[in-house]
């Protein structure tokens, strides 16, 4: 009944793997991040129209940095699998989880990442 089940169940975590892919690609073409000293501010370019939308520093997650070897980084604020797990208590990601920004191809991202850091400690939270 059990190796009947795990199909299933691997059916369903790809089927959620690649909707988030498929939701990244999609956003790549058409965005454009701007850091300033409080906020991201993203920028979609469609067809449809221009649309603005932005995170306060203080509400993100610590940044974390990988570095590739063209002398740019990635910058993103995706926790850790065990603080995931630590923060939704094992419970399973809800349907209308947030997408965590990325900032992709970021010359001297470790720059960047300590700049957004440093700024997320002095800035207020806005409301």
């Amino acid at each position: 009944m059990v190796v009947a089940l795990w199909p299933s169940f691997f059916g369903v975590v790809l089927a959620l793997i690649s909707e988030r892919n498929r939701q990244r690609k999609a956003l790549l073409g058409v965005l454009t991040c701007l850091v300033t000293d409080r906020r991201l501010v993203f920028v979609a370019d469609r067809p449809g129209g221009i649309e603005f939308r932005w995170v306060w520093f203080p509400d993100l997650p610590e940044p974390r940095v990988r570095d590739h070897a063209d002398g740019t980084g990635t910058v993103d604020f995706h926790p850790t699998l065990s603080e995931w797990l630590r923060d939704q208590k094992f419970r399973a990601q809800p349907s209308a989880y947030p997408m965590l920004p990325e900032l992709m191809a970021v010359r001297d991202a470790a720059r960047v990442a300590d700049l957004i850091a440093r700024n997320a400690r002095r800035t207020p939270a806005v409301g």
